[in-house]
């Protein structure tokens, strides 16, 4: 059996150059602000612990967002969004995923205690079988 290669278009250079900037920037940050919190970390002040975790959080998300350009990820895409985010949006977007059949939202609105949409192959709750 013959297998044709999967034909994806062409990267353009703006692409190309932003995904190797924001890789490089979010790996800078990730190295610049790990390397004191991990050495005197234990000396912070709770000024200190925000402003790393700030930092810590601004290289994640360039780091995921340059990796969905490059690899057109939907798992990065979808953690950038998460970290973006607030927390009712993304629980809004759980739903909507979960409501068109997406088994992973599903399970993580169940794990967030969150009440599932209901499906539309789904019956009714109160339809009953009819006898006669």
């Amino acid at each position: 059996m013959v297998e044709v290669p999967k034909i994806t278009p062409p990267v353009g250079r703006t692409r190309r150059v932003t995904r190797l900037v924001l890789i490089a920037l979010g790996a800078l940050l990730l190295a610049r602000v790990g390397w004191p919190g991990v050495s005197s970390g234990r000396w912070f002040g709770h000024a200190e612990w925000v402003r790393f975790s700030g930092w810590l959080w601004l290289g994640v998300v360039f780091a995921l967002t340059g990796y969905w350009l490059v690899y057109r990820s939907r798992v990065a895409r979808r953690a950038v969004a998460f970290a973006v985010l607030d927390d009712q949006e993304a629980r809004r977007w759980l739903r909507k995923a979960a409501a068109k059949g997406n088994t992973q939202a599903i399970e993580a609105l169940r794990r967030l205690g969150e009440p599932l949409p209901v499906q539309p192959s789904d019956p009714p709750l109160e339809s009953k079988p009819k006898t006669k």
